[in-house]
């Protein structure tokens, strides 16, 4: 994903669990880019459409932040479906850190998915998963407390809290560069 960002230049925006497989060596594939939709469970509660982005010139322990205002003019709509305003295109063109830790919320919510077992289902009449707290159950016993000190990062409800995709990527790298050294 972090290639995804800053090479490419572009976002998927439908991260989650039925769209990262694993290919014949182990590898982490994401599939399914038509960037079209969003699982409201996991994406990040500001790019629902009604929030705008600009990147300011503060900052805070050494990164800039960024600004959210709330979108307040007529009715936006560029896709058919939910959310109907997608705001990575022009995030990714005018605030495109913004995108990024979006894509770092859904990546933290994939993985909590994954290493909690959490079954993958929409509760009817709920559209509003950004208070889902998160929690570890016993079943999570054996997850090292660094991996889920990250994952919840990840989800900071404040975009500003959540590390970098770079970061992100550092941090996952390390990890599996010491779980060789060990196996």
């Amino acid at each position: 994903m972090a290639h995804v960002h800053f090479v490419a230049r572009n976002w998927h925006q439908d991260i989650k669990p039925p769209n990262v497989l694993l290919d014949s060596d182990q590898n982490v594939r994401i599939i399914d880019w038509e960037q079209c939709g969003a699982n409201p469970f996991i994406m990040a509660p500001e790019i629902d459409g009604t929030w705008d982005a600009v990147e300011l010139d503060q900052e805070v322990n050494g990164r800039r932040q960024i600004a959210y205002h709330r979108y307040e003019g007529p009715k936006r709509v560029n896709q058919a479906v939910e959310p109907r305003w997608n705001s990575h295109p022009d995030w990714n063109q005018n605030c495109p850190r913004a995108s990024e830790l979006a894509e770092v919320f859904s990546l933290g919510r994939t993985m909590w998915i994954i290493l909690e077992q959490i079954g993958l289902e929409r509760t009817v009449g709920v559209t509003d998963y950004s208070t889902v707290v998160i929690q570890w159950s016993r079943w999570s016993d054996d997850i090292p407390a660094p991996w889920k000190h990250m994952v919840e990062l990840s989800m900071a409800h404040n975009p500003n809290d959540r590390p970098l995709m770079n970061e992100l990527l550092g941090f996952w790298e390390k990890e599996l560069q010491g779980h060789r050294l060990s196996s």
